[in-house]
């Protein structure tokens, strides 16, 4: 065999062999990462994400990259990574076990909402609204459904009309028993009557009222002053509000 063609052997050997130790490694098998733990080198975290549907990453990282000393360092470690969405602020922190899987530290439900808030800014178990239609002689009953249970209650009705007073045009105007009063086993007194001369008027409360339902209601009814006291002489007015409190027990704030 000539020198040249002895050149052009080696060549080729240097070249399967050269390709042959870049090869072999990208058919190596990838190392078990827990095992990594044996050595106290790595850990395995839960790495906050930016989602609450999705709050937790669970990576591997060296020991060393676990930084609770440095929050202001671009590592992981408690102060890392701090997400906050719907006022819940969650961050990285590290498993006990490789096995662990990462669980988002749900806080407690928000307590109950307090009695409702009646609109004179007392607290109520139930406030009863009305769609603001007015009661007339002629149409003298309005009803609303309601869950409400049997029982005693403290109530507050209030009580409006809409675009009637009078002006300086028109004169004053005078309009009787504006009122009104809540159906029940026991139905409740009548509300105040309305301030004349003052048009547009709303929001006139009447307190220290009582209701008596024997059982659950579904409905109540507010009824003008005409029905129960036969008196003709009477306008129209328009029930806005009825709160109720048990007498027993209820809007313990």
């Amino acid at each position: 065999m000539g020198g040249r063609q002895r050149r052009h052997l080696g060549l080729v050997t240097a070249l399967v062999l050269l390709v042959g130790l870049f090869a072999a490694p990208a058919s190596a098998t990838k190392p078990d990462p827990a095992s990594d733990l044996v050595d106290g080198h790595k850990i395995w975290i839960c790495h906050a994400t930016r989602s609450l549907s999705n709050p937790y990453v669970k990576i591997l990282i060296d020991i060393a990259a676990w930084d609770v000393e440095d929050p202001d360092s671009n590592d992981h470690g408690p102060e890392h990574h701090l997400r906050e969405k719907d006022g819940f602020v969650w961050g990285d922190y590290a498993l006990d076990d490789p096995d662990d899987e990462c669980e988002l530290d749900v806080p407690p439900p928000p307590p109950p909402p307090p009695p409702n808030v009646c609109p004179d800014g007392e607290y109520a178990d139930y406030v009863v609204t009305f769609p603001g239609n007015k009661l007339v002689p002629r149409y003298p009953t309005q009803t609303v459904s309601v869950d409400i249970p049997g029982g005693e209650y403290d109530v507050t009705l209030i009580s409006g009309d809409y675009m009637r007073g009078g002006d300086s045009i028109r004169g004053p105007l005078f309009q009787p028993n504006e009122r009104w009063r809540l159906l029940g086993s026991v139905p409740t007194g009548y509300t105040d009557d309305l301030v004349d001369t003052i048009a547009d008027i709303s929001g006139v409360v009447t307190d220290g009222l009582m209701v008596v339902f024997d059982d659950d209601v579904s409905s109540v009814t507010a009824e003008h002053w005409s029905v129960g006291t036969g008196d003709p002489d009477s306008n129209s007015v328009v029930p806005e509000y009825a709160c109720l409190t048990e007498k027993d027990g209820g809007a313990d704030i």
